[in-house]
């Protein structure tokens, strides 16, 4: 396969990309003020969240019914290596998007964060992300490149596909889950494997849903 490189994610390594997405995601506050995204937290969440939907909360059953994948929001070749002109494409993406209310300031506010840290969590995944006004409900865009793209490489893993998600302010709980699973899919060798070798938009979206199990009706 064209990514015959890829090497089994120890334990050790997927702890130190929980300890990266808990830096990375830090702007995501709990109530009493501290990180629901420390490692600790992290790891807990993605041992813990199901790759099916077992809850029941009103948060989560929203989750499970928005169009999270569908194909007109997937690039399956970005046209750039360099990242920001990479997540502008996929901001681009969600312009049109019903859960959309200002895309200019959605995509500005996307972008300061990416300045702020890499948003590179390795494992061959970026997340950069909004937690917005912008957005009346969780978006997502994802694109993928056969070329490493120009973040920087986290536990030695170059960096080809990236998941832009956009999350309203009251949705740290769904936003959670979403992340927990999407981070267990790319844990997996096999839906990795998958997921770099797919070629299309159609592809790409057959995946994800069948992991986070949204619905696309």
């Amino acid at each position: 396969m064209f990514y015959s490189r890829i090497r089994i994610f120890s334990s050790f390594h997927f702890s130190r990309m929980l300890h990266g997405i808990a830096t990375i995601f830090h702007p995501f506050k709990s109530r009493n003020g501290g990180s629901p995204l420390d490692s600790a937290g992290l790891e807990e969440n993605v041992n813990k969240a199901p790759l099916v939907n077992s809850d029941t909360s009103q948060e989560t059953a929203v989750l499970e019914k928005l169009e999270l994948c569908s194909e007109e929001y997937n690039i399956p070749e970005l046209d750039t290596v360099d990242r920001i002109e990479a997540i502008k494409q996929l901001c681009e993406k969600l312009k049109t998007h019903p859960g959309m209310l200002d895309y200019k300031k959605f995509c500005a506010e996307v972008l300061k964060r990416e300045n702020l840290k890499s948003t590179a969590i390795g494992n061959f995944l970026a997340i950069p992300h909004a937690r917005s006004e912008s957005v009346n409900q969780i978006v997502l865009a994802v694109g993928k490149s056969s070329k490493a793209l120009n973040f920087e490489i986290h536990n030695g893993s170059p960096i080809n596909y990236i998941v832009l998600i956009g999350t309203p302010m009251d949705q740290v709980k769904g936003y959670l889950k979403l992340l927990a699973r999407i981070v267990r899919m790319f844990k997996n060798n096999s839906d990795r494997e998958t997921l770099l070798d797919s070629k299309t938009s159609t592809d790409i979206a057959a995946i994800f849903r069948a992991h986070i199990n949204v619905e696309t009706t």
